[in-house]
């Protein structure tokens, strides 16, 4: 007979030791008593036979395809180790699956008992089959039993730690240890102050490639034990800090089905572990803003436009190039006369142009003049409220808004995972948790609402016209002769541009286009840095539906959401930042007027 040997795990782990090599082995050595020829070997690994999936997915699978289609020779037997690698379902399912396949010409072997089941023992013992498929099933129920134990377990230590009781588990963040007698977690003080050093960085501009470089040029080592430790600070191991709920206190406990991925079990539990980051710091990391390619240097942030710019003709990046630094000596040709350079000398050129490659575009472009022409002429779309410093007595009610929000997304996730399993299940107690889980997530939106207008109150939102001068005299600081105010003023414009502007391109007539958001704004400029041309959808855009009279009379309804949609497209993150963009356009255009108003009347007074 031809053999196809088949093996299966329920966890990787279990594959890199013993259980595939055993099974193997066995199988091999019973069909070499047998005399089968061995013709193929099947794995399905981290398949879990106590779900069934793997009859639905994998080799096993496959290979019952196979069977059903009469693509295998009548003389061929399928070797496990022992019936249970096949299925650990009821035993109705189990039947009725050898049924099916030994009706199509199959034999089923077992090395471990030796047993051989095929379309003439179904015929003359069908009991006998039926018996053992039912002492397999005792495999299935003790696997059943000692996962509803673990579960029952985890359920009851899960309560306990939600009203203060011990943890649930001794795990715990690398900034933490647990005191095993008083079940108390402490903070290690040097871990605590690097992860708030990495929050910190990363709020005022730092990635995490730049964080990880500063940490490992410090010696700071790497956190973790033996071979868990790493060879030093990684940018995915500074997101993971950064994005881990843990820092709040929170701990989400997790649940791993045989054979399925690891998946939340729950909602966090809030005050597990000792906090040491603040709502709003870890929102404004995980605000999904991008991130300043590079870090400061001697006190400067040189070009704004990093990570922003290309080239029109070839659509490469444009290189910046600094020449001469303020206070540097220059001579003339005849070397009789002798100069200091007033300001940095740098320019904005295309880096395959300048590597001599496919790129006619050889344009050196003034980098002080461009940068002095883009602040000055977008300013007022990308410095909003949260550039400038909050008041302290907005912050209790920011801390709860970050929170809420955080919260709600939280809820929509467990929304949509409730309603695809009642979908799946139509399982009545899905349904009522669905349901549940969306009263909440409306009361959620309901307190939002009220604390943005807490937070504006609490904030002191200051009148456009106030804003408008606010922004012009933020803008002077980007230049400011007080280091701190100059890298202070410089991160938080160029984290604001990065936010709303898709690209600054450069072309080959000395032009350069400022491109916003798909092109709701495009303001082009040229090489000295004076606005040539201005064109904008964001007026349209805050005036709602327009409506068109057509040559007949007829008149046509043109919708904000279809132009918003061409420009932003179905990203929920995108359109957001489309409708600030909107807003501070609108508010700063009221805010001009406010102040010539105010002018005109001072001067008629």
């Amino acid at each position: 007979m031809k053999a196809v040997i088949y093996a299966r795990w329920s966890s990787l782990e279990q594959g890199k030791g013993s259980s595939l090599e055993r099974q193997m082995d066995l199988c091999e050595q019973f069909c070499a008593e047998q005399g089968w020829e061995v013709i193929d070997r099947l794995r399905d690994e981290g398949k879990s036979a106590y779900t069934g999936a793997n009859l639905h997915e994998g080799q096993l699978a496959k290979f019952t395809q196979r069977v059903e289609q009469r693509l295998l020779r009548d003389d061929t037997v399928l070797v496990v180790e022992q019936l249970d690698r096949i299925s650990r379902l009821p035993p109705g399912q189990v039947i009725a699956w050898i049924q099916k396949v030994i009706g199509h010409g199959l034999t089923i072997a077992t090395a471990n008992d030796k047993l051989v089941l095929d379309s003439r023992k179904l015929e003359v013992d069908p009991i006998g089959i039926v018996s053992t498929v039912f002492n397999a099933f005792r495999a299935f129920q003790e696997s059943k039993h000692k996962s509803d134990r673990i579960a029952e377990s985890w359920r009851i230590r899960r309560k306990a730690a939600e009203s203060g009781g011990k943890p649930i588990t001794s795990v715990s963040p690398a900034w933490l240890t647990l005191d095993r007698e008083t079940g108390v977690f402490h903070e290690i003080p040097e871990r605590v102050e690097i992860v708030r050093r990495i929050f910190r960085e990363y709020d005022e501009g730092f990635g995490k490639r730049k964080i990880a470089s500063r940490l490992n040029a410090e010696g700071i080592a790497p956190w973790g034990r033996g071979d868990s430790k790493g060879d030093g600070w990684h940018p995915s191991y500074v997101q993971k800090i950064l994005s881990n709920t843990a820092v709040l206190g929170e701990y989400q406990p997790h649940t791993r089905p045989r054979g399925g991925k690891r998946e939340p079990s729950g909602d966090p539990i809030p005050n597990y572990f000792p906090a040491i980051i603040d709502e709003v710091s870890f929102a404004r990391a995980n605000s999904g803003r991008k991130r300043l390619p590079g870090g400061a240097s001697k006190g400067n942030l040189s070009n704004l436009f990093s990570g922003l710019t290309r080239c029109a003709v070839c659509g490469g990046k444009m290189t910046y190039v600094k020449k001469q630094s303020a206070g540097a000596k220059r001579k003339n040709r005849t070397g009789d006369y002798t100069w200091s350079v007033s300001d940095d000398q740098s320019y904005l050129v295309c880096g395959r142009a300048i590597r001599h490659l496919e790129c006619g575009n050889r344009n050196h472009f003034n980098y002080q003049k461009v940068e002095a022409g883009v602040v000055e002429t977008v300013n007022h779309l990308v410095l909003d409220d949260e550039q400038f410093e909050r008041p302290d007595e907005a912050l209790e009610v920011e801390q709860e808004l970050v929170a809420l929000e955080r919260q709600l997304g939280s809820r929509k996730a467990k929304s949509q995972r409730l309603l695809e399993l009642y979908s799946e299940t139509n399982n009545a107690d899905a349904k009522r948790m669905w349901l549940e889980t969306e009263s909440s997530i409306a009361e959620h939106e309901q307190r939002l609402a009220e604390l943005r207008e807490q937070f504006l109150t609490a904030k002191g939102a200051v009148s456009p016209g106030e804003h408008v001068r606010r922004i012009r005299k933020f803008v002077a600081q980007i230049n400011d002769a007080d280091t701190d105010t100059r890298l202070d003023a410089r991160r938080k414009t160029m984290a604001a541009m990065n936010a709303v502007i898709d690209f600054i391109s450069f072309d080959a007539n000395r032009k350069a286009t400022v491109v916003f958001m798909g092109g709701a704004h495009n303001i082009k400029l040229s090489d000295k840095g004076a606005v040539e041309q201005e064109f904008s959808f964001l007026v349209e855009l805050s005036e709602g539906d327009k409506t068109v009279t057509l040559d007949d009379g007829i008149e046509l309804v043109i919708p904000v959401k279809s132009l918003r949609d061409g420009l932003a497209g179905d990203d929920p993150v995108r359109q957001s930042k489309l409708d600030k963009l909107v807003g501070r356009d609108e508010r700063y255009r009221v805010g001009v007027a406010e102040i010539e108003a105010e002018d005109q009347k001072a001067k008629g007074g």
